[in-house]
C-alpha cells in the first residue's frame, strides 16, 4: 500500500503516546511509537509500523526504527534494492519537537546528527548548492501545529504580567505563521523584516504601516479560523552555537536595526510595539529548516496531488491513536474488565483493518 500512496503523498507522520499501556513498576511510562501515512485520494490513514517501548531516548528510537526500515528493503526484488536502497524512503517526515525523534530519525534515514542536517540545509536554502541533494532525499519537518502551540504558550508565560491586548496576540499569532509557511528563504526573510518592523517599531513610521498592511492582506487571502483552537523549551546552547542558521539570521536582524534606527516621534505610536517578542522568534531561528517550509518546499515535484507545500501536521497519526485506542485496543471495554490484553488481540483486528483498507482502495490498482 505504501508503494501506492508514496505516489500521491509521500509523507510519513512520526508521533508517540503514553495513553495505551499503565505505568510499570521501576520503569518510564511505555510509549506507543507510531508512523501513518495519509492517502490523499482515499482520505485513508494508513499504518506504516508502531512499536512499544519503555525508553523514549534517540538510541532505542533508531534500533526499531532501523528494523522497520530493514523489513521493508526485505520485501522489495532484489533487482530493486540494488537500484535504490531508499526507495520506500518518504520525502517527509513529520514530528513533534522531541530531540529523541529528531536526532533517530535524522540517524536513520540520513546518516547524519543535526548539526550536519542544519548545515546541508544551510548549503542547499542560504548558498543555493545542491549538492547535498542526493543524501537530504527525506526531510524532517516538525509539526506545524504543535510548534505554534510551543511558540504561543512562550508568549503568554512571557506576557503574563503585561497588558497586551487580545489584537497584538492575533498579530504575533499570524505574522509566525507566516514565517512557518514562507516557501523561499527570501520569502522568509521578507516575513522575518515585517515581524521585526512590526513589534520593534515604537512609532507608525511608514516602513511599520506597509508591514501592518502586508500582514493584514495575509489575513484576508488565508483561513485562520483554525488559530481560535489553539490555545518545554528543549532548547540547546551548542545547536545555538553551532547552527549556520543562527550567525546568518543575526546579521540579518542587525542590518534590520540599523534601517530602523531612526524614529520620528510625530507619528502615531504603535500599539504592536513589544520589542521583546522578537526573543521568542530569535531562539527559534537556528531551527528554521525544521519548521519553515522553505526546505520541505523543494519536494513538490513528489506531491502531484498538493498544491499548497508549507504546512504539514501530525494530525493522521493522532486520528490513528484515537483509532487504535478505541477500535482495536477497545480500551475502555478492557479498562471495566479489569484483565489484561493478549498480543493476538491486537494483531488480528490491527490486521484486519489494513486488509479492509487495501481492498477497498487498493486490490485493484
Amino acid at each position: 500500500m505504501w508503494d501506492m500512496i508514496e505516489q500521491r503523498n509521500p509523507v510519513w507522520h512520526f508521533d508517540a503516546s503514553g495513553l495505551f499501556l499503565n505505568e510499570i513498576n521501576d520503569q518510564s511510562k511505555p510509549l506507543l511509537f507510531s508512523i501513518v501515512c495519509h492517502d490523499p485520494i482515499s482520505k485513508s490513514f494508513i499504518p506504516i509500523a508502531d512499536f512499544f517501548t519503555p525508553a523514549n531516548d534517540s538510541l532505542i528510537i533508531q534500533l526499531n526504527l532501523i528494523r522497520i526500515q530493514s523489513t521493508f528493503l526485505r520485501y522489495k526484488k532484489s533487482s530493486v534494492i540494488k537500484k535504490s536502497l531508499d526507495i520506500n524512503n518518504p520525502s517527509v517526515i513529520v514530528t513533534d519537537f522531541s530531540w529523541a525523534s529528531i536526532n533517530a530519525l535524522l540517524r536513520t534515514f540520513l546518516n547524519c546528527d543535526i548539526i550536519q542536517y542544519l548545515k546541508m540545509s544551510f548549503e542547499k536554502a542560504i548558498k543555493f548548492n545542491n549538492s547535498y541533494d542526493k543524501i537530504l532525499k527525506t526531510k524532517i519537518y516538525l509539526c506545524s501545529t504543535h510548534f505554534l502551540k510551543n511558540v504561543i504558550d512562550d508568549f503568554d508565560t512571557r506576557t503574563k504580567r503585561m497588558k497586551i491586548s487580545k489584537k497584538v496576540r492575533h498579530c504575533f499569532i499570524i505574522c509566525f505563521t507566516l514565517l512557518q509557511n514562507s516557501k523561499t528563504i527570501n520569502e522568509f526573510n521578507d516575513n522575518l523584516w515585517h515581524f521585526y518592523t512590526i513589534f520593534s517599531e515604537k512609532y507608525l513610521s511608514d516602513k511599520c504601516m506597509v508591514s501592518l498592511l502586508k500582514m493584514e492582506i495575509n489575513i484576508n487571502i488565508r483561513n485562520v479560523s483554525w488559530i481560535k483552537d489553539l490555545f518545554q523549551d528543549n532548547e540547546r546552547n551548542n545547536y545555538i552555537r553551532d547552527s549556520p542558521f543562527t550567525k546568518y539570521f543575526c546579521e540579518l536582524i542587525e542590518g534590520f536595526q540599523d534601517i530602523n534606527k531612526i524614529h520620528i516621534e510625530t507619528n502615531p505610536r504603535n500599539d504592536f510595539f513589544y520589542p521583546n517578542l522578537m526573543d521568542i522568534i530569535k531562539k527559534r531561528l537556528h531551527l528554521a529548516p525544521l519548521w519553515s517550509a522553505f526546505i520541505i518546499s523543494s519536494e513538490s515535484i513528489n506531491f502531484p496531488h498538493k498544491t499548497n507545500l508549507s504546512r504539514f501536521t501530525n494530525n493522521p497519526v493522532e486520528t490513528w491513536f484515537s483509532y487504535f485506542r478505541n477500535h482495536i485496543l477497545n480500551i475502555n471495554k478492557r479498562v471495566k474488565l479489569v484483565r489484561r490484553l493478549n498480543p493476538s488481540e491486537i494483531v488480528t483486528p490491527y490486521y484486519n483493518y489494513l486488509q479492509m483498507k487495501f481492498n477497498q482502495h487498493y486490490k485493484n490498482i
